[in-house]
């Protein structure tokens, strides 16, 4: 290996650390970005060697069925396919490897970046505005009649979800009951330059705390400035003082110098093609032929608004009390649909009987599945892979650029599921304040704590669930 490949060898197994032990100026978004290519590149470069595994393991499958003058076909179709997915990662691979070399001013100029890449997962940018003054005194407000300039300043920011507009205050105050602080800055002219939302969950039995926000995978402070967000969150701390509560919860996905922080969760994002027969393409043999077999079943989808809303919660509502979690009210995602436009209802039926759903949100070129549900006597006709081709499918069909899985813990089975669609990682950073210091809260069903809760949950009948779940998980961020 010549020193040149050595050196590019080294830069590529830790290139933050490289760049800063070489002094080169990269501000707290360019080292969030570096790290979030690195970490797809990372994965990338796995899922290459698993599929090499799996070729060579195929290679010799096909010597010994030669060997016994037996049938090859299946097992070269397989490798086949293998070939195709292989390329693919090969090609994305490279591709992130020349978009973590760019940052370097050593590599920068032997690259021609390809620019395809840009089809694939869009990783956060910076989310401050070039032309905002960053000199200007801000001053932080609530939010009280604001709520047309509020949404105008998030639809105008990169990075914002649909979890930042003003819209949500309202449901979770109206289905839950929660107080909300919605804080924004705003400069000398009265102009919003960041929005920070936040709710405070309260109860006896999950404690005292301030999320942005809770229920979904994403939220935390949007601004126009470094200053602006700084003093939006500066202003949090300071009402979580005054409040007396126990940490704050910031659903971040760049990360932030200096923070505690939680990643061990991803979502999973995949970028759509133009057909589904393109997509299709894409998938895996096995994939492939799930969706084949579930196509011969008696199963047929159909696409709507309120009229699904019953079907979809019955089927949601009993899968999720055969999981131990406590269920959202109906109320709660009727008032979803009354209030967004791109929102849509996807319900399977075998028989006419409402088998597998699944909610959607889209927003700014992006369809959402931030809930799905299959009951389990419909896996054995794999109502599940029917589901969510169908919904791919009119993802494409309505001209969406990516599809969100929602989020996952990393090699978890649901993380697994989302990945051979084709699914890529992108990395959720959740920071916190704490009041005390110490360790990071672990509201979550692997918390020992919550083990019992949840087996005497899953023995409950169904309408005993939905009676007294909405009460329970409205606490549960």
């Amino acid at each position: 290996m010549t020193s040149s490949n050595v050196i590019r060898k080294q830069f590529l197994a830790d290139p933050v650390t490289q760049l800063l032990a070489e002094n080169q100026q990269l501000d707290a978004n360019d080292i969030a970005r570096l790290k979030g290519l690195h970490f797809e590149y990372k994965s990338t470069k796995k899922q290459l060697k698993s599929l090499k595994a799996e070729k060579g393991t195929l290679s010799r499958k096909i010597g010994v069925l030669k060997k016994e003058g037996k049938d090859t076909a299946q097992i070269l179709h397989e490798v086949n396919d293998v070939s195709v997915r292989l390329n693919e990662q090969n090609k994305l691979f490279k591709q992130l490897e020349q978009k973590i070399l760019a940052f370097s001013s050593t590599f920068a100029a032997e690259l021609n970046i390809d620019e395809a890449l840009q089809a694939s997962l869009p990783l956060p940018d910076r989310r401050y505005i070039a032309n905002a003054d960053p000199a200007s005194q801000y001053s932080i407000c609530e939010l009280v009649d604001e709520v047309d300039r509020w949404d105008d300043f998030v639809r105008s920011v990169s990075g914002a979800s649909i979890y930042h507009l003003s819209e949500w205050k309202s449901i979770i105050e109206t289905c839950f009951g929660h107080k909300t602080h919605y804080i924004f800055a705003q400069d000398k002219k009265s102009n919003i330059v960041g929005v920070l939302p936040l709710v405070r969950l309260k109860s006896a039995l999950f404690g005292d705390f301030l999320v942005s926000i809770p229920y979904f995978n994403y939220g935390g402070a949007l601004a126009a400035t470094r200053e602006a967000e700084a003093s939006l969150i500066k202003e949090a701390a300071t009402l979580a003082s005054e409040l007396g509560v126990k940490h704050i919860e910031f659903r971040d996905e760049l990360s932030r110098d200096g923070w505690q922080v939680r990643t061990d969760k991803v979502s999973m994002v995949l970028p759509l093609p133009e057909t589904s027969e393109m997509l299709s393409q894409k998938l895996g043999s096995k994939l492939r032929a799930q969706i084949k077999r579930s196509q011969r079943e008696n199963l047929a989808v159909v696409f709507g608004r309120e009229e699904l809303i019953n079907d979809f919660y019955s089927v949601y509502s009993r899968n999720m009390r055969d999981l131990g979690t406590p269920v959202y009210g109906v109320s709660f995602f009727k008032e979803i649909v009354s209030r967004f436009k791109d929102c849509h209802i996807a319900v399977v039926r075998h028989k006419n009987k409402p088998v597998a759903t699944g909610f959607l949100l889209g927003y700014d070129g992006t369809l959402e599945i931030p809930w799905a549900s299959t009951l389990r006597e419909a896996n054995r006709f794999s109502a599940n892979m029917f589901l969510y081709w169908e919904i791919l499918c009119f993802a494409i069909q309505n001209r969406y650029h990516y599809f969100d899985f929602g989020r996952s813990t990393v090699d978890a089975g649901t993380y697994q599921f989302k990945k051979q669609w084709g699914a890529l990682e992108k990395q959720l950073y959740w920071h916190y304040w704490l009041k005390d210091g110490g360790d990071l809260p672990m509201m979550n069903p692997s918390n020992p704590k919550y083990k019992m809760l949840i087996n005497i949950w899953k023995r409950l009948p169904v309408a005993v669930a939905n009676s007294i779940g909405p009460l329970v998980v409205k606490n549960l961020p």
